[in-house]
């Protein structure tokens, strides 16, 4: 099974899974996240938005 880290971080935290890191091949998507130009972003997507971020820069460590 392939999985984003965050998303199974607790369980290998807790000994109850291991995890690889895929290297080759690598694996590319893209993430977007698009704000509308009639209003601005609500406060939960501005949150929204700042965890993904953090996760983006998480993954490119």
């Amino acid at each position: 099974m392939i999985n984003v880290f965050h998303t199974v971080a607790e369980e290998i935290e807790k000994g109850e899974i291991s995890a690889s890191r895929i290297v080759n091949p690598t694996i590319h998507r893209r993430i977007m996240l698009v704000p509308t130009h009639q209003r601005p972003l609500s406060r939960a997507a501005r949150e929204v938005a700042s965890r993904i971020e953090c996760i983006l820069k998480q993954l490119h460590q």
